[in-house]
């Protein structure tokens, strides 16, 4: 059983309670991907910041040049490289074409994909990270929605995660936002995040939810003796 309280209250962004100079965009060439450029340019809009995309090449090459010659896969890496900066750097210019004054800027990365977003996260002192996450089997090729989860646990900057849509993105469709609280500060702390991406003008519900799960204790100094024996 589950208790949830309800603030049932208006929400007004506080303006400066957290600055966004910076917004970071993760592609990786699908469409879904790019599903998070809408938002992204909306909030950098609002707080005059700069958007950053990055594209990640994976150093394990495809399965069927796992064997090939060292020279050869080189050659694939430089060409990846080479293709995918183009990508990146054409998104970019599209960006900052539809958008006057919004500076963009592109790069490109190599390595282990999450490893590699968390270091261009330090490196370039992202503020915000949005990314659009998509089910397994979606699209072969995409990243994102694998390591979306280890980004929300080892990522220690606010997350903007977006689920797949088939509509473009808009702020006004933004209506009702729950907000899980466990009673730790760090639980807390996307209350001062969350007005950086709400529409300006108030009209967003806002739910405070704290789940109380109801049943017997169990005593951890009691163990049968068939499971203690598993327990490091």
């Amino acid at each position: 059983m589950s208790t949830i309280k309800d603030a049932n209250r208006r929400m007004y962004p506080r303006t400066g309670s957290v600055a966004m100079k910076r917004i970071l965009v993760p592609l990786d060439e699908s469409d879904l991907a790019e599903q998070a450029l809408s938002p992204a340019v909306a909030v950098a809009i609002r707080h005059r910041a700069e958007i950053h995309l990055l594209s990640v090449v994976s150093t394990v090459p495809p399965v069927r040049l796992s064997f090939a010659a060292e020279t050869y896969l080189s050659g694939w890496l430089d060409q990846a490289k080479t293709t995918l900066r183009g990508y990146v750097e054409q998104t970019a210019a599209k960006v900052a074409a539809g958008s006057e004054g919004l500076r963009v800027e592109a790069h490109v990365g190599e390595g282990r994909v999450g490893e590699t977003i968390r270091e261009a996260v330090e490196e370039l002192n992202i503020d915000l990270v949005v990314l659009t996450t998509h089910g397994p089997g979606r699209l072969e090729r995409a990243w994102l929605g694998s390591i979306a989860d280890e980004l929300v646990r080892s990522l220690e900057r606010p997350i903007l995660l977006l689920p797949p849509t088939e509509n473009a993105f808009e702020e006004n469709q933004i209506r009702h936002v729950m907000v899980p609280l466990d009673g730790s500060e760090a639980a807390e702390a996307v209350l001062d995040v969350l007005p950086v991406v709400l529409p300006y003008g108030g009209g967003v519900r806002l739910t405070l939810a704290s789940v109380v799960e109801e049943g017997l204790p169990i005593h951890l100094g009691y163990l049968p003796d068939d499971t203690g024996e598993v327990v490091p």
